[in-house]
């Protein structure tokens, strides 16, 4: 979590992607991060599992995303990347 101070800022920042997106239209880009969210169960498979539903979203709509949203999910991505394999 080398970007965040901590896990509750890094769980933080994930919500407000969430709400960001849903406000900005890309409904179904925040359903699938808060999906894919619900997934951390403190362990790393859950973790790993999040990680997954991060770059399936990032595959399928990066395109289609303003560079905000695209930094946010890259940040989301660098971080639990590096929680799965203790970066």
């Amino acid at each position: 979590m080398t970007q965040f101070a901590n896990t509750d800022e890094f769980f933080q920042f994930v919500r407000d992607s969430i709400m960001r997106l849903h406000r900005s239209g890309h409904s179904l880009v925040a359903l699938r991060l808060s999906d894919g969210f619900r997934l951390i169960n403190g362990l790393t498979d859950g973790w790993a599992d999040f990680l997954d539903a991060v770059q399936k979203i990032q595959a399928e709509f990066a395109q289609t995303l303003p560079a905000e949203e695209r930094e946010a999910l890259e940040r989301i991505r660098t971080a639990t990347h590096g929680a799965v394999y203790h970066r």
